[in-house]
């Protein structure tokens, strides 16, 4: 994601009104009108730039590693996603809170079972150490969701891991009122709801099969 000399006054700009109390949406389109912002550069102010406040509290429940043994919940599609969204080629970003997003807008587009598998093996190469029961979270209205959950199920147990891939009717809603092990996701409202610690598994995953040079907005 190339950064314009636009975006990082736009970052600023939008940041100092959000810090004022300014509604979140209303600000973005006066920025985003303002300094002319291209689609992934309104998502990844949207999405990765939040209030001092917003971002304490995330950081707070943030952890940077997967645990040896106990439990991990992953947010399936947000996790595979993001993972998908890096080795595609396309825009991802380290946001203010330190939470890895995309600004793709792959949200709700359709992944081939290909491109899903690929990216469930490499976050399975990730956490195939850590002796976790790993279960998947997926949204069943999502159209490929029932074949996603088969697929995931499959390679677990090619794998040897524990866990299983369940689809329910909002994952958002059955990852916030865990209360066990560590949750997977960058999910703004999932992060600020959990009862548990989050781990930021599409970055871990990110990190460990690659050498990414991501945009760091906590830098600008």
């Amino acid at each position: 994601m190339r950064l314009r000399e636009e975006f990082k006054i736009a970052i600023n700009d939008y940041l100092f009104l959000l810090n004022k109390g300014y509604p979140q949406k209303a600000s973005l389109k006066l920025v985003g009108d303002r300094y002319r912002l291209r689609g992934e550069e309104r998502s990844a102010l949207f999405r990765g730039v939040m209030p001092d406040s917003y971002r304490q509290m995330r950081e707070i429940k943030r952890v940077d590693k997967v645990p040896n043994g106990g439990l991990l919940s992953v947010d399936g599609f947000n996790v595979l996603r993001t993972v998908a969204s890096y080795f595609l080629g396309r825009p991802v970003y380290i946001a203010m809170d330190g939470f890895l997003r995309d600004a793709s807008e792959l949200h709700g587009k359709p992944l081939t079972l290909e491109v899903r598998e690929k990216a469930l093996r490499l976050v399975l190469d990730t956490i195939k150490e850590k002796s976790v029961e790993t279960v998947f979270w997926l949204d069943s209205p999502v159209s490929y969701s029932g074949e996603t959950a088969k697929m995931i199920n499959e390679v677990l147990e090619e794998y040897g891991i524990k866990g299983q891939a369940l689809t329910v009717h909002s994952a958002d809603f059955e990852l916030k009122k865990t209360e066990k092990g560590v949750i997977a996701t960058a999910d703004s409202a999932v992060i600020e709801s959990s009862h548990v610690p989050v781990v930021d598994l599409a970055q871990l995953t990110i990190f460990k099969n690659f050498n990414p040079d991501l945009l760091d907005l906590r830098r600008m």
